[in-house]
């Protein structure tokens, strides 16, 4: 399985003779090949009667692309910057659905941080908003009111309708880890042909046992297809 493999390659990463700088570059060109994989393989495999779902879709660098293939792509940004751009990458992609929502585990309104290096880089920036005060980037300074959709209802909703989806990502600043607790609650994760997720435990002081049981029932269910590397 991808996990497993991907796995395997960072630990022997870990155990070579680099220094730390070159391990840490290493790891993050690795998790880099890895998903551009995935999505190479995504775009030959997918097609019209494929639904996915992008949670934390920024300015659209994977929508698009899988939205080209005729999938139907539910996409959720709730900054209101990047959902701009999100519109613009996937103005000419009609299967791609749009909504201007955040992810989490309760439907509501809840206060979106930005980054607090999107000043000094707007695009890297711009990848940073999170609904998580304590997340270590965010800014108390620079916050907006955004609503709040129940990703588990939401992918439960479109499992009942569909029998599955394709392919959900996550990448949510922080909030992907109460997320992922829920789904793995459920039987949900086994209608998901492949589920990758951004975990963010460097910006998560104190997280580390939570973040490490979420990739140990990853290992221990390969059937589940969850990918935890995605960058």
């Amino acid at each position: 399985m991808i996990e497993r493999t991907t796995k395997t390659g960072l630990k022997r990463l870990m155990k070579s003779g680099l220094d730390v700088q070159m391990r840490r570059k290493v790891h993050r060109e690795m998790r880099g090949s890895y998903c551009s994989g995935i999505m190479m393989g995504l775009r030959a495999a997918l097609g019209p009667d494929d639904i996915c779902v992008d949670l934390g879709a920024n300015v659209g660098e994977v929508t698009a692309p899988l939205a080209e293939t005729g999938a139907t792509v539910h996409a959720f940004e709730p900054d209101p910057d990047n959902f701009a751009q999100l519109q613009s990458a996937c103005a000419q992609h009609p299967s791609a659905v749009l909504h201007q929502r955040a992810a989490g585990t309760q439907a509501g309104h809840l206060s979106l941080f930005r980054s607090t290096i999107l000043d000094k880089d707007a695009r890297k920036g711009s990848t940073g908003s999170t609904l998580i005060a304590t997340n270590t980037v965010a800014n108390a300074e620079n916050s907006v009111e955004v609503e709040v959709i129940d990703a588990v209802a939401f992918v439960r909703t479109l499992i009942a309708e569909h029998g599955r989806i394709a392919f959900l990502k996550m990448d949510i600043e922080g909030a992907e880890l109460e997320l992922m607790e829920h789904l793995l609650d459920t039987d949900l994760l086994s209608h998901v042909g492949l589920t990758v997720v951004e975990t963010h435990r460097w910006l998560m002081p104190g997280q580390s046992k939570r973040y490490e049981e979420i990739e140990r029932v990853a290992d221990a269910q390969p059937e589940l297809n969850l990918f935890a590397y995605w960058t």
